[in-house]
């Protein structure tokens, strides 16, 4: 019965909670990447995702608001770029940018 209730804590652990946004970007910036700018609007979200290269040209860093998509372009001459994406619940996105010099 013990083990029964253990696995139960265990799973709401694992699959009910997601990491904190600040703490995500903390993580980040410990690994030498630098916050630069934030796109859509910062709400619970349900999971998260990190596009990046370190051989492109360029990001496209993409955010959904008020169920419009929307783009931003960043270049990578002198830095590489990285978007932090956050899925909603009410199925926008938002995006934070965080950059490290190459």
């Amino acid at each position: 019965m013990g083990r029964f209730f253990s696995i139960i804590i265990v799973s709401f652990f694992l699959c009910g909670c997601a990491p904190d946004v600040d703490q995500i970007v903390k993580d980040w910036e410990e690994k030498g990447w630098s916050k630069v700018r934030k796109h859509g609007l910062q709400k619970d979200y349900k999971r998260h995702s990190i596009l990046m290269s370190e051989r492109a040209k360029a990001v496209e860093v993409s955010w959904v608001q008020n169920g419009e998509r929307k783009t931003k372009l960043y270049r990578q001459d002198s830095h590489y770029y990285m978007a932090l994406r956050f899925f909603c619940k009410d199925d926008d996105e938002f995006a934070i940018v965080m950059r490290k010099r190459k």
